[in-house]
């Protein structure tokens, strides 16, 4: 590991996951103590490597010698685990570092989350490990799960079922009873680590090492906040065109507003931003905890569905109904089948079955007729993926009426039997289909006896309601549309091969240093253009002016009509203030113009600004906020008098690439003033692009710069895009 790890997220962390002797420091007897407990659990989970209690009072604990002192335990120890209490952990840590170990856990609380001492004690484990290069999890954390050397390093008695889903979770006690509810559903996971304070190790150096860990096709991670930005859009972006990268983000309220409270920086909020981090990187963001465990486990077992049209597979009229709305509304298609696919089940249901798509067998009993149905289904071309309900767990709603209150019924008996036979047989048949034609089906069952325990053997993935089974599914067409958009793209084109982000060097602007070295908060709107200009982005045609004849000349060169503004970098409003001339005509009328603003003048000013008249087109608006985690944010939407009414605003973290100018546009609600909107031209996207990515660079690559407001950025009814007012604000 680097030693200077806060600022590295790629750490090796198979001494962590893959220990082959491990030291338990402060093991004790006592059974209401975590040295007791946590030891106790590594030691039922039957942990394949060799441990090793340390402890100062006890010769053994859970019949095992102990050690005195980490120096004590032979060498060489690839974890150590530290239950001892908080004021001792910077010195254990220490001797740890002496001792050759090669990664710690923390377990121990009492740091970081309870007041200045204990952030002053978790400040010491910090610069410890970053002197020795050492791997630290927590302190505060509740441990760690691997599954290949069956280690359940974890406070609960957790025992996670063994998979492929590689979790990081920083809270520990959502994250150990996610596992347990994923054994409950027949969830395997491959590690899970609970990151605790992340005084050193952080949640992306736990994703950048599960992205390359083989055991795991899945990553999860569930996130409270993010104070390495930077490197977790690089880790995340490493990862997830790799392998599916799944969130949930807890904290998401507007308590936490991280940019400053401007006119762009108001519409900054934590949500909106690390919702446009998430899909930037590719991230598959989950709605709930639940959720997220649901697209895991799919994600995990099933092939990517190759476009968004769903197939609806159904035993009951009514179901298919609810599953059609629910594959509507979670963004997937229900198209028609293809007559070749009518034609075969025609061959195979009663002539009154609907022939269209969801398929209602209309109550036929005869399940090998059912199979060849769902097959029919799965080989249509126009189909990419499948939602089967009722096809399994039928047996379960004749277990309901066998178990009477006078005992169980046999007659109903026999069906429960006939059932439970013709639900293994048709989970067979369903992994067969996906195996076959490469399609995902996803199963449906109301059954609530139904058994989501794969018991040693592989079962298909099924949920218990159709939304739940839509969302899975639409989420992954979004993965698989993400994959595509990166295809043969490299990584660089997005400038993210390193966690600075620079995109080349930076523009000189003498104003602008100029204005630093003042210590002025803002930038005047000319000099906040002609730094827009510097770096590409389209500004409205002015000229900066000192007298009327000035400005009257000017004027005739820009050509009418124009705008005469008063300009200082202490003038951000303008309006109501006398300052602002509109639709001036001709010369005389600029001559006039620039008298009324000059007496109306109350400081210094710069001079005048004279500007064409930028008249119809659609008001947008551009800028870039400086978020705590993230650094320059880009933001885009509608622009003008509406911007914080409608608050329809997408960001990104700079820098952009194309296909973030592509996804930002898309994904608002009025996308279409951007393109052909009643007869308006579409915009020149070069330029958009160009606008969107010069503020984005400016953040990068001038640290004194706070916000850019571009608004309006203005989308002409030729399709051109000009700058019609701008400011740039200056701060730390």
């Amino acid at each position: 590991m680097s030693k200077n790890n806060k600022n590295n997220f790629r750490v090796n962390l198979d001494p962590l996951f893959k220990p082959s002797r491990l030291a338990f420091i402060g093991a004790s007897n006592n059974k209401m103590k975590w040295g007791y407990i946590i030891l106790g659990n590594i030691l039922s989970g039957k942990f394949k490597g060799e441990i090793c209690p340390v402890s100062l009072n006890a010769d053994e604990v859970h019949g095992i010698k102990t050690y005195k002192t980490i120096a004590d335990v032979p060498k060489p120890v690839d974890l150590a685990m530290v239950v001892t209490p908080a004021k001792t952990v910077p010195g254990v840590i220490e001797e740890c570092a002496a001792a050759g170990v090669k990664s710690v856990i923390v377990v121990t609380g009492g740091f970081g989350e309870v007041g200045e001492e204990g952030a002053a004690l978790q400040r010491e484990i910090a610069a410890s490990a970053a002197r020795s290069g050492l791997p630290v999890v927590g302190p505060n954390t509740m441990g760690i799960f691997s599954g290949a050397p069956s280690l359940y390093a974890l406070m609960p008695p957790v025992r996670p079922a063994s998979g492929h889903i590689a979790f990081v979770a920083q809270s520990g006690n959502l994250g150990t009873q996610l596992m347990g509810l994923g054994q409950a559903r027949g969830i395997g996971f491959s590690k899970f680590a609970s990151s605790g304070n992340e005084a050193v190790l952080a949640c992306e150096n736990y994703i950048e090492y599960f992205g390359k860990d083989p055991e795991s096709k899945v990553v999860m991670a569930y996130i409270e906040g993010l104070s390495r930005g930077r490197e977790f859009i690089d880790a995340a972006m490493e990862v997830s065109g790799e392998k599916p990268l799944i969130v949930f983000k807890g904290g998401k309220s507007g308590a936490g507003v991280r940019a400053a409270k401007s006119h762009t920086g108001s519409l900054a909020g934590v949500e909106a931003i690390y919702d446009g981090v998430f899909r930037q990187v590719g991230a598959i963001q989950a709605s709930t905890p639940d959720e997220m465990l649901d697209i895991a486990r799919a994600m995990s077992e099933l092939p990517l569905p190759s476009g968004n049209r769903a197939g609806i597979f159904t035993w009951g009229g009514g179901w298919g109904v609810v599953a059609a709305d629910a594959c509507e509304s979670a963004g997937l298609v229900v198209p028609p089948l293809s007559p070749e696919t009518v034609a075969a089940i025609d061959k195979l249901l009663p002539p009154f079955w609907s022939r269209n798509n969801p398929i209602d067998l209309v109550g036929t009993l005869d399940r090998t007729a059912h199979m060849k149905c769902l097959e029919a289904l799965v080989a249509d071309p126009a189909i990419d993926s499948v939602l089967a309900l009722g096809l399994v767990g039928t047996a379960g709603v004749f277990r309901i009426y066998a178990d009477t209150p006078d005992g169980v019924s046999e007659e109903f008996n026999v069906y429960v039997k006939v059932f439970e036979q013709a639900d293994e047989m048709f989970e067979k048949h369903i992994l067969g289909l996906i195996e076959k034609y490469g399609k995902p089906i996803i199963g449906v069952t109301m059954d609530s006896y139904y058994n989501f325990k794969k018991d040693g053997k592989r079962r298909p993935v099924v949920f218990n309601d159709p939304h739940r089974a839509a969302h899975v599914l639409a989420r992954m067409t979004d993965y698989k549309n993400y994959l595509d958009s990166i295809s043969g793209s490299p990584k660089s084109s997005c400038v993210y091969a390193a966690s600075d982000g620079r995109n080349g060097g930076a523009v000189k602007a003498d104003f602008l240093e100029a204005a630093l070295a003042e210590g002025r908060d803002a930038l005047s709107e000319h000099d906040s253009k002609r730094l827009l200009a510097l770096y590409g982005a389209p500004t409205a045609c002015e000229k900066l002016v000192r007298s009327r004849a000035e400005a009257a000349d000017a004027a005739e060169a820009i050509g009418f009509p124009v705008v005469l503004k008063a300009c200082h970098h202490t003038l951000k409003h303008k309006t109501g203030l006398g300052l602002i001339e509109l639709n001036v005509s001709d010369r005389a009328e600029t001559e006039a113009a620039y008298d009324r603003i000059m007496g109306n003048v109350k400081g210094e000013i710069d001079g005048v600004l004279v500007q064409e008249m930028v008249t119809g087109g659609r008001e947008l608006l551009v800028g870039m906020a400086r978020d705590a985690t993230f650094g320059p944010c880009v933001i885009f939407g509608l622009g003008g008098i509406m911007a914080e009414a409608l608050r329809d605003v997408v960001f990104r973290a700079a820098p952009l690439c194309e296909r973030d100018l592509a996804d930002m546009i898309s994904e608002l609600r009025a996308k279409d003033v951007i393109g052909d909107f009643r007869g308006s031209a579409t915009a020149d996207m070069a330029a958009l692009g160009s606008a969107l990515q010069a503020v984005g660079r400016i953040g990068l690559e001038h640290p004194g710069i706070k916000e850019i407001d571009v608004n309006p950025l203005i989308l002409r009814p030729d399709g051109t895009i000009v700058a019609a007012d701008a400011l740039v604000t200056l701060g730390d």
